[in-house]
């Protein structure tokens, strides 16, 4: 029986990549954005979410080869007081013939437990703490850069008060909405506001409004989330 962290894993991996390939021809259907987004977004969640049903990836081995020697045992039954025990042949791994006279009959044997009941051989504590030592590495890289791109957000100016609300900042930075450590907000560069029309500053402020609608947002915190337990992970980058 394989550990069950492995288990686990690749179990959901299949999963995702299961509903990521769904999303991929979803999108290329041209499907309804929303539907194409929370396939997308079931698909990143199924990564670190338990099976709520059993899913067979790879398929049981036959019962008969779980199944493990059988090795015969003796019950050693108490001497008759008149006479000399009798001679009982038993069925050995070892040939009959080779065996003297024994005391008692054959009552039964014992099975060696099959496969999925013995012990899971657990992965090694090294790669655990491996594994334990990226996550938390890049959970601190991670939110030591949102540190530093909030504490730049206190030179932004307001465009307006209603939520969200759009900053303009003077860096070089791409339109964002921005939701770390806060509310939701819009975050502009000024160079390039300075340089557009009016309909395109609409055009990408109607784009960023879509995905506060959308809640998008929140679903930052999810990635986040997945991208710090499965660091390692390539199907968590690509979703």
């Amino acid at each position: 029986m394989t550990d069950p962290v492995l288990r686990f894993l690749v179990v959901n991996t299949a999963v995702s990549l299961a509903l990521a390939l769904i999303a991929l021809a979803c999108s290329w259907a041209r499907l309804r954005p929303q539907i194409v987004h929370l396939i997308w977004l079931a698909a990143l969640v199924k990564l670190i979410t338990p099976s709520v049903v059993p899913v067979p990836v790879w398929p049981a081995p036959p019962a008969a080869a779980e199944a493990g020697p059988t090795i015969e045992f003796l019950e050693v039954m108490p001497l008759h007081s008149g006479g000399a025990p009798p001679r009982v042949d038993v069925p050995s791994l070892v040939p009959s013939q080779e065996l003297g006279p024994v005391v008692g009959p054959m009552v039964g044997s014992i099975t060696s437990p099959p496969a999925s009941m013995r012990p899971s051989r657990p992965l090694r504590p090294w790669l655990l703490g491996l594994w334990a030592a990226g996550s938390a590495a890049w959970a601190g890289l991670a939110l030591g850069r949102m540190a530093r791109f909030h504490r730049l957000l206190r030179h932004a100016q307001p465009m307006n008060w209603t939520a969200p609300q759009v900053f303009v900042i003077d860096a070089a930075i791409s339109p964002l909405l921005w939701a770390f450590f806060g509310r939701a907000r819009i975050v502009v560069p000024k160079a390039l506001f300075e340089l557009l029309s009016e309909p395109e500053r609409e055009a990408i402020l109607r784009h960023e409004r879509a995905h506060f609608r959308r809640r998008d947002h929140w679903v930052r915190w999810v990635e986040f989330a997945v991208l710090a337990a499965l660091w390692w992970h390539p199907l968590a980058w690509w979703i």
